[in-house]
């Protein structure tokens, strides 16, 4: 697929799947636990109000542990979600375009053409450069603001590719563009004779 150099081999037919950091999955997913955590906590914790008998202590008992299985309940689907969107969130390069999917239930699909990158930006800061991830912000001529490929582990690695991929498609576009001039100019020239 590359050559010594680094560099995509021409004629060689790129599918490459990039994703979000499971850097960011775990961070994810420790933040739900945390917060369910901490709810957990503040029920268990509540103040002992409006108790005036032992069937009012019986009656609040349940109901913290009712309320503290739903809250666990809702953070372990919360989880899941948040599981199946890093799963089902990536991006695909190929030799002519960059394709964004995401989505189970209600898929999305965004197609780029290599062809129309005008720039690809590398976004890093001191932690993503610790942990190992970037955003690659990809600029078209049709949306100047840029699509960003937020949080992907190993971002110099589709940084590259993508720029390598830009570039040979801007020089074999104006390899064609000037092959299109000298023919319209050896054309004119033989008519004028």
């Amino acid at each position: 697929m590359k050559s010594h150099a680094g560099q995509v081999k021409p004629n060689t037919k790129l599918d490459i799947l990039a994703r979000s950091s499971p850097f960011f999955l775990f961070l994810r997913i420790l933040t739900v636990h945390a917060i369910v955590a901490v709810v957990i906590l503040l029920i268990v914790f509540t103040p002992r109000l409006f108790i005036r008998t032992v069937a009012d202590i019986e009656i609040l008992y349940n109901l913290k542990i009712v309320t503290m299985l739903t809250v666990l309940l809702i953070g372990e689907v919360i989880t899941l979600m948040v599981i199946a969107r890093w799963v089902t969130e990536f991006y695909i390069i190929k030799n002519d375009s960059l394709t964004y999917r995401v989505g189970i239930f209600f898929k999305q699909k965004r197609v780029l053409l290599i062809r129309q990158i005008v720039e690809v930006e590398l976004i890093q800061n001191f932690f993503a450069r610790l942990f190992q991830y970037g955003t690659i912000k990809v600029i078209t001529a049709q949306a100047l603001e840029g699509v960003y490929i937020k949080r992907v582990s190993n971002p110099n690695k589709y940084f590259k590719i993508l720029r390598e991929l830009s570039v040979n498609q801007q020089e074999r576009h104006e390899r064609e563009r000037a092959s299109v001039t000298v023919a319209t100019t050896s054309v004119a020239g033989t008519e004028t004779a």
